[in-house]
C-alpha cells in the first residue's frame, strides 16, 4: 500500500482531534490547563495543511516559478498556513549556468562556480521542468545545461 497526501491529511487530523480531546480529560479530571497539547494540536492542524489541495494548487511550479524580464523569481513555499511571508529568490537568467531537476526539488548554479540556490517545490519533475522551461527562450536553452536527477 503507497502512502498518499491524503493519508497524511486524515492522520494529522486524527492526531489533532486526539490532542483536543486529551486536553480537555486532562482539564476536566485535573482542573489544570495542559499547554503541551494545545501546542501539539495546533502543530497537526499546521502540518496537515501541507497536504491538503488548497495548498498544492497555491504552491505549484506555476505560481511558484515565474519570470520579470531578465530575471526568474522563484518564491519558496510557505510550509505552515500561519506563515504569512515566505521568501522569494531572484536570480538572472544570463547568471544561470546549471540546473538540476528533480521531484519537490529545483537546484540552479550561477556563473559555472558551483555556487547557486536549492528550492523545494511542491511538484514532479515534469511539472517543475516544463514550468522553468517555459520561462527561457530558445538562446537561454542553449547557454543552460539542464540535468535530471
Amino acid at each position: 500500500m503507497k502512502i498518499t497526501d491524503a493519508h497524511y491529511k486524515n492522520g494529522f487530523a486524527f492526531i489533532a482531534v486526539v490532542m483536543f480531546i486529551a486536553f480537555f480529560i486532562i482539564w476536566y479530571v485535573n482542573k489544570e490547563i495542559e499547554a503541551a497539547f494545545l501546542l501539539l494540536f495546533f502543530a497537526c492542524l499546521s502540518f496537515r495543511y501541507r497536504f491538503t489541495d488548497e495548498y498544492k494548487a497555491k504552491h505549484s511550479p506555476h505560481n511558484l516559478i515565474k519570470r520579470s524580464a531578465d530575471t526568474i523569481k522563484i518564491s519558496k513555499p510557505k510550509w505552515s498556513h500561519f506563515k504569512f511571508l515566505s521568501g522569494q529568490e531572484s536570480i538572472e537568467v544570463k547568471r544561470i549556468s546549471i540546473v538540476n531537476i528533480s521531484d519537490n526539488w529545483l537546484s540552479i548554479i550561477i556563473d559555472g562556480n558551483g555556487k547557486g540556490y536549492d528550492f523545494q517545490l511542491l511538484g514532479s519533475k515534469e511539472e517543475i521542468d516544463q514550468q522553468f522551461n517555459s520561462l527561457l527562450n530558445s538562446d537561454e536553452k542553449e547557454n543552460i545545461d539542464i540535468n535530471y536527477v
